[in-house]
């Protein structure tokens, strides 16, 4: 309407993501990105790679939705090398809740929760279990994993302590800044 351009969402949020990176290369910043895929409303500008696929179409947008998920965290990753900010950056990755279910939408097909029972909109493990995946240079080693509960009310008062700021009294979590130090 009125010349209006349509555009995905992620991808906007994507951009601007490198774009504010950029301009805050040189002090330190805080970038809390959601790019909310994969998500409901199922659509994507694109099902590649996936075309060719013996899938149904809702497993090729679930699959495609994925993908373009984990293409914008390896270009945010290789930006931050480019610009020499890789060893002095912090990154967390989760998501905010377990997987979709249901057959008509392909998550059946990928198994999205595992073993796990439920999935996202439930409170049984399918549905809040999540990884979080953090790459914390010089402090947590590669390739290391931990079956230690934490959840999103963690992540305040572990980013403060990171920061060296001071924590609410009254909140819920804990930090697990010492977690990540092994």
């Amino acid at each position: 309407a009125n010349g209006a351009q349509k555009q995905y969402s992620a991808d906007l949020i994507f951009e601007r993501s490198l774009d504010f990176v950029r301009r805050h290369q040189d002090r330190p910043f805080f970038l809390y990105a959601t790019y909310t895929l994969p998500h409901g409303k199922f659509e994507i500008p694109s099902i590649a790679p996936y075309d060719n696929e013996p899938w149904t179409q809702a497993e090729k947008t679930y699959a495609a939705m994925v993908t373009r998920a984990d293409s914008y965290t390896g270009r945010i990753l290789a930006l931050l090398k480019q610009l020499n900010l890789e060893d002095n950056t912090i990154v967390f990755l989760a998501s905010d809740n377990g997987g979709y279910r249901g057959k008509d939408n392909g998550f059946d097909f990928f198994h999205s929760n595992g073993p796990l029972r439920g999935s996202k909109g439930d409170l049984y493990e399918g549905g809040i279990r999540a990884p979080m995946i953090v790459r914390y240079p010089s402090v947590t080693r590669p390739g290391s994993t931990s079956a230690a509960p934490w959840y999103f009310a963690d992540v305040l008062p572990t980013l403060a302590q990171i920061a060296g700021a001071s924590v609410p009294r009254d909140i819920d979590g804990v930090s697990v800044l010492p977690l990540l130090q092994g």
